[in-house]
């Protein structure tokens, strides 16, 4: 009697454990080894590419079908390559640290306002400005753009950072100077009109969630009456449409 026909399901089974699983493994060798672990989304994508074609090819579908497995998988893995990191608010348990990006006065208070987490390569930046709204008027108050640094060794292809963001008051001779603040990067520069600037922090949002590169928005408002705030805002559309005193961060992910 002929052995009988495997099917499709064991045809999957079997290409999955005797070429899917090897590559993989061997895959993960070389990048461990080269010390260039992507992150966990693009090793998501790679494998459900990787496992696309195997199933092309169990199925025994034409070189066409597997051709365009082939390609869809490399282009779903270069879209997760695209630089993306996620914003969330701060809560009291994040750390209020003693130094801060941005700010260079030793007696200050400071308020934690955003965590921003990502994987970084060294060619990424995370930007932020500071403004100062008052009744349609827009004052720059300073700003930061961190990162990783080329200086350190050995250079992971990504690096993860969590950065938190804060708001940083301190006292002066014109009054109180609030500046927007940065810990947990390992590269940065920084730029302040250190001018003194007063918002009573009655009311504040933050538009957390992801930031794509390229991709720049209103992060963070707070200030003495209820706002309107949308996502296609720009700081001068926002001063335009809010009347009162508020404080505004932009940002923005240079990839």
């Amino acid at each position: 009697m002929p052995p009988a026909k495997p099917t499709r399901f064991e045809k999957v089974t079997w290409s999955l454990v005797t070429q899917l699983l090897p590559g993989m493994f061997l895959a993960y060798v070389i990048v461990s080894w080269c010390e260039v672990m992507p992150p966990w989304y693009v090793n998501l994508v790679a494998m459900l590419g990787a496992t696309g074609v195997v199933v092309c090819h169990a199925f025994e579908f034409d070189r066409t079908a597997i051709g365009i497995a082939c390609v869809a998988a490399p282009v779903a893995i270069n879209l997760c390559l695209w630089p993306v990191v996620h914003v969330r608010s701060a809560v009291e348990a994040d750390k209020v640290h003693s130094d801060y990006l941005g700010h260079r006065r030793e007696n200050f208070t400071a308020r934690n306002i955003a965590i921003v987490n990502g994987s970084f390569t060294l060619a990424m930046r995370f930007k932020a400005d500071l403004y100062c709204v008052s009744d349609g008027r827009v004052q720059w108050i300073n700003g930061f753009a961190a990162g990783r640094s080329w200086g350190r060794i050995p250079h992971y292809l990504w690096t993860d950072l969590h950065m938190t963001m804060a708001l940083v008051k301190s006292p002066s001779k014109e009054g109180s100077i609030t500046e927007l603040g940065c810990w947990g990067y390992s590269s940065a520069h920084s730029a302040s009109a250190e001018i003194a600037t007063t918002v009573n922090p009655l009311h504040s949002r933050l538009a957390g969630g992801f930031l794509l590169s390229g991709q720049s928005r209103i992060l963070y408002v707070e200030g003495d009456v209820p706002f309107q705030l949308r996502p296609d805002m720009t700081v001068e559309s926002f001063a335009e449409s809010n009347k009162g005193h508020f404080y505004v961060v932009c940002v923005k992910l240079r990839g």
